[in-house]
């Protein structure tokens, strides 16, 4: 019998059979689908006739989730982040495009003009979920990190890469250059608390530089100065650390033990 996911043949009959599925498959040339089926995940059909169901979850309803997924929202708890990467890199190889954190809606991925590169995603453990180690994936829906990607690669036109998310990991988008980067475009949201916890917070603490001693007995002196490091490992610009807590510096003794006997 017949079934949305292969085609469907009429075998000869002589009786009513025969007439029903002419009848059934007549009804979906012109459109009709088998109750609780429909075009689109937010349609019901009820007797081959489909009615649009809001994200409020009422039939009929035009209310739709806004770009952070909030029904009916006004995006006010929305950021948006977008930019492009249009930097000219040697062919043949993979290079990083945007960096998706988890809780990332909206996501669009597009390039600028068609090409013969491709898009790619991996995660942060550099296992992909598209085009990954020089293999071309085809076209179409591809699951990654709990979200649905529509991954489209028209002929003759540029690719795209689109979700509603929102996604659970942070995915890395990248492009294969092939010959030259066309250009990125991207643009992904995360609600403002989302963007809060996905900031890192760092540690700046100061720490003191000393240069070599001018004696190495008897006393020497040797210079001073204040640094400060973020996260214990980098040092960063001293305005990073806090003003109150810098330490004093300058010159000081050193090496004070008397020199060995001749």
């Amino acid at each position: 019998m017949c079934s949305k996911y292969r085609s469907c043949t009429i075998n000869e009959d002589t009786g009513l059979g025969l007439a029903f599925t002419i009848a059934h498959e007549s009804g979906h040339n012109f459109g009709m689908v088998h109750d609780g089926e429909g075009n689109d995940a937010s349609n019901v059909c009820i007797d081959g006739l489909c009615e649009k169901v809001g994200c409020d979850r009422v039939l009929g309803s035009k209310a739709v989730p806004d770009m952070c997924g909030v029904c009916n929202g006004d995006n006010s708890t929305c950021k948006v982040y977008r930019g492009q990467y249009t930097k000219q890199q040697y062919g043949n190889q993979y290079y990083g495009v945007v960096t998706l954190p988890a809780g990332a809606r909206s996501i669009r991925v597009v390039e600028l003009n068609s090409s013969s590169s491709y898009l790619a995603v991996r995660d942060a453990q550099r296992r992909y979920h598209l085009n990954g180690r020089w293999t071309v994936d085809w076209p179409g829906r591809h699951p990654m990190a709990g979200a649905l990607f529509e991954y489209k690669r028209p002929y003759n036109r540029p690719e795209s890469l689109t979700s509603t998310g929102p996604t659970n990991q942070t995915l890395i988008v990248e492009i294969l250059v092939q010959g030259w980067n066309p250009g990125v475009r991207w643009e992904y949201t995360l609600k403002k608390a989302d963007e809060k916890r996905s900031t890192v917070k760092h540690n700046y603490t100061w720490a003191i530089v000393r240069a070599q001693c001018s004696a190495s007995c008897a006393g020497g002196q040797m210079h001073t100065k204040p640094a400060c490091y973020k996260d214990l490992r980098v040092q960063v610009n001293t305005s990073h650390c806090s003003a109150k807590g810098r330490p004093a510096t300058g010159p000081m003794p050193c090496n004070t033990q008397p020199c060995p006997a001749r």
